[in-house]
């Protein structure tokens, strides 16, 4: 008899999922609290970086989020996400001299109310120009040299260990 099969595999779905089913439902609801190890870890905004010439402000800020997601960290960047920690990038470049100019770039993390944590510098000759417009790889092979340098001031806030920036 089909609609005895038929009732017998449901009943026997609702004994299996029925008790977890609060518990999964809980996970869903947006108003619950995550779990203990997620909450935990801090969230990280990344503003665009200032500047920049050509695409730079977003460019470098869209690098060092995917470098920083890649290294496990979590971002600051859904509806209603309050930052732990704050990525501030900050851009420097020289006047062309014999086709080059020198680019510096300043990340700066920093707690939510301003003050410092520590910096990552960099320092670089391009070719004159070279930057006005596309950032493009530029700005993920900045990113990503700058991510560990980054991923480990968290590392030290999240002990409460003082750097010296």
């Amino acid at each position: 008899n089909p609609q005895a099969i038929y009732n017998q595999f449901f009943t026997g779905i609702t004994n299996l999922v029925g008790p977890a089913a609060p518990e999964l439902a809980k996970l869903i609801q947006s108003n619950i609290p995550m779990p203990a190890n997620v909450a935990s870890d801090p969230l990280i905004a990344v503003h665009l970086a200032k500047g920049a010439p050509g695409d730079g402000g977003q460019a470098l800020a869209t690098a060092m989020a995917a470098a920083l997601r890649r290294a496990q960290v979590s971002l600051a960047d859904f509806p209603g996400a309050v930052p732990s920690y704050v990525v501030e990038v900050s851009v420097g470049i020289t006047p062309p001299l014999s086709g080059q100019q020198k680019v510096s770039i300043d990340w700066t993390l920093h707690k939510p109310d301003g003050s410092q944590i520590g910096q990552v510098k960099q320092e670089n000759a391009v070719e004159a120009g070279s930057l006005d417009k596309v950032w493009g790889l530029t700005a993920y092979d900045a990113a990503n040299a700058a991510a560990p340098g980054i991923t480990a001031l968290i590392d030290e806030a999240k002990r409460g260990a003082p750097h010296a920036s």
